[in-house]
This record gives structure tokens, C-alpha cells and sequence, in this order.
């Protein structure tokens, strides 16, 4: 006679710890393999994001942060919502140096305090130019020229020697030679665009001393420059003289200790301007204050730069270069070999909470200045391309495209959780004292989280209710364990949610990753509650939940009664 069998033991498990977005096949219980619209404001519960706020819509494809935002606008660049300066690109780059606001490449400069636009270049072309010795103040020098002394010379009156081109004062009764010889190029309006400390480029200069690379202007006024050559002459110039401030063609541009940097991967070289100069890149006299250029050996573009606890990266695919040192006495170029940002990915480097995230052909890199760590094994295995992040909070927003389409994931770097929201693509995110802010590639400026702006325009308003959806890993009979070969004999499931006003609640259910979804719970309710869902006992060996649903709701537990034994083998089995 055979023993009666025993009744299986009932179990109850309560699941109260929703964790983040795994894209994997061993995602487990407390893990979710889709998501739409899901954030982690109410970790370890699960509930959606909140709403974002439409701003305004714009032309431009560019957004900066900072004291106020800033962006551009059908070629206007506007700063706090007021248009300050025209003939920008789209897609500029905007980049802020003390109370300077750069567009680049179209180098253009606006004072945010004295409201001052000014061109990062200058050029002036004239002819008729005449060329006398001066002062360094750039005063009109009387001399007497000869091979031989002047007789009777007054007190500190000035002697051109002809015989050896120098110049002498008559100081204390001896005549005394000036080390330091100045020269004063006048023309009308030749020194309107330059300013003091300027370095130019001369051309057209019948005299060749006079055709300079770099030339220093040491002052200036509306119609006139002072330069030093070393030599002593005075001459008028017929033909065309062009008079240059120029910048040099980069890439990618940022600021750091008070001077802008940038890289050219055109010439494979590494600039920077003066000291708190953003228009002079030439500057090289000597001193601490001067600009400073490096060519970099090593192979590859680059693909990225910022600055990052207080020195310049310059980043490739597969190494970064670090600058170390604060002038250009001590500037040490150091080549580390890591993994750098990848191509195409520029506007990923983003610091959260003191940490550097960028995206690198391997995923998405954590970066603390000593060894990179991967961070996106939870995104799975994806053809991510054209990333751009962003910092609100503790959270890296990364918006990407995934196998060619837009995908906005968060990464909550308090505990660590990916988390997927919608296909919104931002092409720039950027924060101020009121809020953090997308702009997306439709040109919408979202508010993150709701946040808001006086810079509002008369469409503004807060999203509309979206749809939310996240379907958990595999439910197996041991939550415990990712896999395990018991079989589950499900009773019943128990939720315990809460919703606002509105809100609405649809949770689907899926044995053996097979057949169609079925719905067992679509509710309403304004309370905290426990929800029995309505099912029959079915045994599987693992299932999945779909909570989906539009409106604000907090799903806080799941508790699932089973019964649980092992799996019978396979009777059919041939070796």
C-alpha cells in the first residue's frame, strides 16, 4: 500500500524592495527587464517619474546652465531671456569663463555683467599707414637724427644714431642708449577692435621688420598701435596693411583656472588663451599670464574634453591626456591608458556628486581620477551611440540612441539603480538655482521634475499624463535564487499600492515566458490599500508581472502565496 501523500506547504513571500532596469536573462525578482516612464524618486518602492514641465520651444540646438539659462534662438543667442548678440550657429557651443558667455565656433563674447559684445577675432585692412618711433604710452617722440652727436643737446633730448640705428637720451649731460624702442602705426580707426596686451599679426609692411606672426600691442587708442620691433624708422606705407587678432581653429572648447582650452584634432594640437583673456591665443612673452600650445603624439582624434578636478582631460577612444601644472613654466601634458570617451560622444561627460560619467565604446564610465568602472552592464548588450548626459541631483540622466533609436535612461547614484523613462532625445541638459532643464531635438526645453522658469514662454505648461509600465524578471518559487529548478504552485497574490487622484493601475501576469499576458487587476483608488488580485491556482515554473497604468501611483509590496516541489524529470529523455 502506498503512503498517503502529503499536502505541499504553503508559502507567503513579500516582495518590498523594487529594484532598477536590468536588461539581462538572469534578471531576478526584484529586477525589471522593461520599463517605460519608471523612476527611483520612491526607492526601494516603484512608482513613475514626475512630470517634466514644457519651458518653451526654441530653433537652436544648444543649452547652458549656470546663474541663468542660456540658448540660441533663430542665429540670436539669448542669456536670462534676452536676445544679446546675432549671427549664431544653431549648434554652437556654449561655454561660460568668469562673466563671459562664449559661442563657439563663431567666437563671440558677451559680458553678462556689462552687457559688452566683443569678437574673439579682429581684423583691420588699410593703406596710407605711417610708422614712427614713440613711447611705450605711445606719445609722439621728437629726435635728431645723424651719425654724429647733436651739439648743445638739450636735457633728456632724443638722438637717432643713423650709423647704427640706435637710440640715445641726453640724460645728466651723457647720452644715455634706450634699451626698449617702440613704434607707433597710425591709421584711422586702425585701433578701434584691438585692445591692450593684444597679439597681432602684421602683413603688407614695406619694411619686413614690421611683418610680424605675433606683435604685441602694448597700447592703443582709435587711430593708433604701439608695437615693438627693435627697430627705429619712420616711413609711410602705401600699399594694404592687414592687422590680425586671430583665434585658431578648435574643435571643442572649455574653461579652466580662468582660461579657455581646446583641441584641434586638424593640426593634433592643445591651445589655451591667456590668462583671463578669452581672445588672445598667441600671447607668448615670457610670462605666467601667457597662452600655451602643445602638440600631442599620440594616435588617434580626440573625442572629448572638460575639466575635471581642477585639470584639463583631453580625452580618446582609448587613452586620456591630463594637464597638470598653473602656468605654462610648469604645464605637464601626462598620457594615461584607459578607456576615454567614445566617438561622437563629447556632450557625455557629465559630474555627479564629484564623479565624472562619460560614455566609452565599452558603456557608460565612472570616473573618480584614478581607474575608470563600468557602470552600464545593466543597459545590456546595445549599439549605444551619440550619448549625452546631464546632472539633476544625485542622478546621471543619459539620454542615447540604442541600436539607432533614442532611449532617456537615470542612473540614481545614491544606490546605484538604472532606471528607463521614454524616447525623449536631448540634444543638451543644463541646470540653474531654479531647476534642471532638457532641451530636446524637436527644440522643447523640458523642466525636470516640473521644474520651472520666469523665462517661461505663453505655451508653457506641465506634461500631460503619460502612460508607465514596468515588467519585473523572472518570479521563481525561491526569490532567493535567480534559477532554481522547483516548481511553483501559485494561490494567490497580494499588492499594496497607493494612488492619486485620477490615477489608474493594470497589472498583467505571464507563465513560463509564454502566451499571452492576462490582466488580473485594473483599478482606481485615491488610498493606501492592499489589493487581493482575482486568479485561479496555476502551477509554472516561474512567472512575470506587468504593472503599467497612467497617473501618479506607488506600488510599496507584492506578496505572492505558493506552494512549491520539485520538478518531475523528463520521462523522454534519450541519451
Amino acid at each position: 500500500m502506498l503512503p498517503p501523500l502529503q499536502p505541499a506547504r504553503e508559502k507567503r513571500e513579500t516582495q518590498n524592495n523594487f529594484r532598477g532596469y536590468v536588461d539581462r536573462l538572469n534578471a531576478g525578482n526584484e529586477e525589471f527587464t522593461a520599463m517605460i516612464n519608471m523612476s527611483s524618486d520612491e526607492a526601494p518602492m516603484l512608482a513613475p517619474r514626475k512630470k517634466r514641465r514644457r519651458i518653451r520651444q526654441i530653433t537652436g540646438q544648444t543649452l547652458l546652465g549656470g546663474a541663468a539659462l542660456s540658448w540660441v534662438d533663430e542665429g540670436q543667442l539669448y542669456f536670462n531671456g534676452q536676445a544679446v548678440a546675432q549671427g549664431v550657429s544653431a549648434d554652437a557651443q556654449l561655454v561660460r569663463m568668469g562673466a563671459y558667455l562664449i559661442a563657439w565656433p563663431d567666437r563671440i563674447i558677451y559680458n553678462t555683467h556689462t552687457g559688452e559684445l566683443m569678437d574673439m577675432d579682429c581684423t583691420w585692412t588699410g593703406s596710407g599707414v605711417r610708422v614712427r618711433p614713440c613711447t611705450l604710452s605711445g606719445a609722439e617722440l621728437s629726435y635728431v637724427a645723424g651719425d654724429d652727436e647733436p651739439e648743445n643737446p638739450a636735457d633728456q633730448m632724443y638722438w637717432l644714431n643713423t650709423a647704427v640705428n640706435a637710440m640715445y637720451q641726453y640724460l645728466g649731460g651723457v647720452w644715455t642708449g634706450i634699451d626698449s624702442i617702440y613704434s607707433r602705426i597710425e591709421c584711422l580707426n586702425i585701433g578701434k577692435g584691438f585692445k591692450d596686451y593684444d597679439v597681432v599679426s602684421i602683413a603688407g609692411m614695406e619694411d619686413e621688420h614690421f611683418n610680424l606672426d605675433a606683435a604685441t600691442v602694448y597700447t592703443r587708442g582709435d587711430d593708433y598701435l604701439v608695437i615693438s620691433t627693435g627697430i627705429i624708422t619712420d616711413f609711410v606705407n602705401e600699399g594694404p596693411v592687414t592687422i590680425t587678432r586671430e583665434a585658431p581653429q578648435l574643435d571643442r572648447i572649455v574653461e579652466n583656472n580662468n582660461r579657455l582650452w581646446g583641441y584641434s584634432n586638424l593640426t593634433h594640437e592643445i591651445r589655451c588663451t591667456k590668462l583671463g583673456d578669452p581672445t588672445n591665443w598667441n600671447a607668448y612673452l615670457g610670462l605666467s599670464s601667457d597662452s600655451y600650445a602643445a602638440t600631442v603624439g599620440s594616435q588617434g582624434d580626440f573625442t572629448g574634453i572638460c575639466n575635471y578636478m581642477g585639470y584639463v582631460h583631453f580625452f580618446k577612444e582609448n587613452r586620456v591626456h591630463r594637464l597638470y601644472g598653473t602656468q605654462p613654466s610648469n604645464f605637464q601634458l601626462v598620457e594615461l591608458s584607459m578607456r576615454g570617451v567614445k566617438t561622437g560622444c563629447e556632450k557625455s561627460l557629465c559630474v555627479v556628486n564629484e564623479l565624472l560619467y562619460y560614455m566609452s565604446r565599452d558603456g557608460i564610465i565612472r570616473y573618480d581620477g584614478s581607474a575608470p568602472v563600468g557602470m552600464s552592464e545593466p543597459l545590456g548588450e546595445h549599439d549605444f551611440s551619440a550619448a549625452v548626459c546631464g546632472a539633476h541631483g544625485d542622478k546621471l540622466y543619459l539620454s542615447i540612441l540604442s541600436d539607432g533609436s533614442p532611449r532617456l535612461f537615470v542612473l540614481d547614484t545614491r544606490v546605484y539603480l538604472w532606471h528607463a523613462e521614454d524616447n525623449l532625445r536631448a540634444v543638451a541638459i543644463a541646470g540653474t538655482p531654479e531647476g534642471d532643464f532638457i532641451l530636446d531635438d524637436t527644440g522643447v526645453i523640458w523642466g525636470i521634475d516640473g521644474a520651472s522658469t520666469p523665462l517661461e514662454d505663453a505655451d508653457a505648461d506641465e506634461e500631460a499624463d503619460f502612460a508607465w509600465m514596468a515588467v519585473t524578471g523572472d518570479m521563481t518559487a525561491d526569490s532567493r535564487k535567480i534559477h532554481t529548478t522547483m516548481t511553483m504552485h501559485l494561490r494567490r497574490l497580494e499588492v499594496r499600492l497607493s494612488m492619486e487622484r485620477g490615477a489608474k493601475i493594470d497589472i498583467d501576469i505571464q507563465f513560463d515566458s509564454q502566451g499571452p499576458w492576462k490582466r488580473v487587476l485594473s483599478y482606481r483608488t485615491e488610498i493606501k490599500k492592499t489589493i487581493v488580485l482575482p486568479m485561479a491556482a496555476r502551477s509554472c515554473d516561474h512567472m512575470r508581472l506587468r504593472y503599467s497604468g497612467t497617473g501618479r501611483a506607488v506600488v510599496y509590496a507584492v506578496t505572492k502565496l505558493y506552494a512549491s516541489g520539485e520538478e518531475k524529470p523528463c520521462l523522454n529523455y534519450r541519451a
